[in-house]
């Protein structure tokens, strides 16, 4: 198979990208060859919420209906068993989902929606990119343009400490939370990361200033709000185009298990033998630990 034909002809994006930082086997997979794909319970709840936010910005649905509708096609979306622990976690998303919709209280009257799951193509260097943002918005008032993504993991905990203090809101109030753990702060630079990126297509199609960036955590109930920053959006443009080119260069594609010893491939058990698009069909998936 000509894999170089293929990577010098792809359109990328945010996704395509990343995803070659946890596996470069899964990719090759998934990319190159084409491999069936596999569904998992976490992407599967998170389309559905995807899909009543979508639904109500785009007024299909009315703030009084989310909760209703949210819980009429649960099971429409969300097919694939949920992994087996911790205990009781189905139950628990979707009351968190039920919850966040139950109490949905944003003021839509107070903006103007500017795109709704857009998907467009912009250049980021010689590379041709796919953006798709959530959601973006202008404040009526201020003219602030606001870019907006779900989000349906849960990287925070209340603390009372002063300590490494991350502030998620809720209508006017802030609330002080800290990182669950080091693999949490990662995944929120993950995100954020995805969000520069999109700024800079949304400047380069539309010629859309983002003023601030909104990270809606719907597990939490909470948003993470921050304004934006033209250093941080060059550190995410080159770090794109840096795993570019590494994925270019790759030749061996090998597993996320290659080289690590009992400790780390507990470690990553969950994500190979629950997360994983080709869980069933790869033989170096690491075993489950105990």
């Amino acid at each position: 198979m000509n894999y170089d034909f293929i990577i010098d002809n792809m359109t990328w994006s945010f996704s395509r990208v990343s995803s070659f930082e946890n596996c470069a086997l899964a990719w090759k997979l998934n990319y190159i060859e084409c491999a069936d794909r596999e569904n998992n319970f976490f992407a599967e709840f998170g389309l559905l919420v995807h899909a009543a936010l979508e639904k109500y910005f785009r007024d299909e649905l009315e703030v009084y209906e989310l909760a209703q509708w949210y819980q009429n096609n649960y099971d429409k979306f969300v097919k694939t068993p949920v992994p087996p622990f911790p205990p009781n976690m189905e139950e628990g998303y979707f009351k968190s989902g039920l919850n966040y919709f139950e109490n949905f209280d944003f003021p839509k009257h107070e903006y103007e929606v500017l795109g709704i799951e857009d998907s467009f193509d912009v250049k980021i260097g010689d590379y041709t990119v796919v953006i798709k943002p959530d959601l973006f918005l202008r404040h009526k008032n201020t003219k602030k343009n606001i870019l907006c993504d779900y989000k349906s993991s849960v990287l925070f905990k209340p603390t009372s400490s002063n300590k490494n203090v991350i502030y998620l809101s809720k209508g006017q109030r802030e609330y002080p939370y800290t990182f669950k753990n080091k693999d949490k702060r990662e995944q929120l630079v993950h995100y954020v990361r995805q969000m520069y990126l999109y700024c800079y297509g949304l400047k380069q199609y539309y010629n859309i200033d983002i003023n601030e960036i909104q990270l809606w955590f719907v597990r939490h109930n909470k948003t993470l709000l921050f304004p934006y920053r033209t250093e941080k959006s060059k550190e995410s443009i080159d770090w794109f185009i840096e795993e570019i080119s590494l994925i270019e260069k790759e030749e061996d594609w090998q597993p996320i298990t290659f080289g690590l010893d009992e400790k780390q491939l507990k470690k990553v058990s969950y994500w190979c033998n629950f997360l994983c698009s080709f869980r069933s069909i790869c033989d170096c998936k690491a075993p489950i630990g105990d």
